[in-house]
């Protein structure tokens, strides 16, 4: 069976009211949707380490991998080829971070997301679980109580 892994990220604006798309161009069923900004895992490279190539390459901003929080996997079969997709997330910062623009022939775009509802998104011709992870990852980021307990996981694991 034959292996494809891909990433996918989704970031907000420092104070979390934007999030930045990607319209798509390809793969076919994804022609002009809106999607998270990534693309293919490469031999021998780490998804993390896909996400920051990605992320610079169709949204010219140079990030680190300890600014992305992983938010799901998906594992599945279609045909005789697994996909794994890694769903990421992170924060832009002002200071550090340059805003996201586009670099390929596929679009960046900057969305109000908090005012979008579901029939926003289907006008918007979003991928089906689009709005669901970008919510995730808005929660994740932008939580306090969430954001306590990221930097106490974090700090746990460096202990062990």
């Amino acid at each position: 069976m034959i292996t494809k892994s891909y990433v996918c990220g989704f970031a907000f604006s420092e104070g979390g009211k934007f999030v930045y798309l990607i319209e798509k161009n390809r793969p076919a069923w994804q022609v002009g949707c809106l999607n998270g900004i990534g693309g293919g895992v490469d031999e021998g490279e780490e998804p993390i380490q896909a996400i920051v190539r990605e992320f610079e390459e169709e949204a010219g901003v140079p990030t680190q991998q300890s600014d992305w929080i992983l938010l799901e996997t998906h594992d599945s079969c279609i045909d005789d080829v697994r996909v794994i997709v890694n769903f990421y997330a992170i924060r832009l910062m002002n200071s550090v971070h340059p805003v996201p623009r586009t670099m390929t022939k596929e679009i960046v775009m900057r969305f109000e997301w908090t005012d979008m509802t579901l029939n926003d998104w289907k006008a918007n011709k979003v991928v089906d679980n689009i709005p669901y992870l970008v919510a995730k990852g808005h929660c994740y980021l932008f939580t306090p109580e969430i954001e306590r307990m990221k930097k106490q996981n974090l700090q746990d694991n460096r202990a062990k």
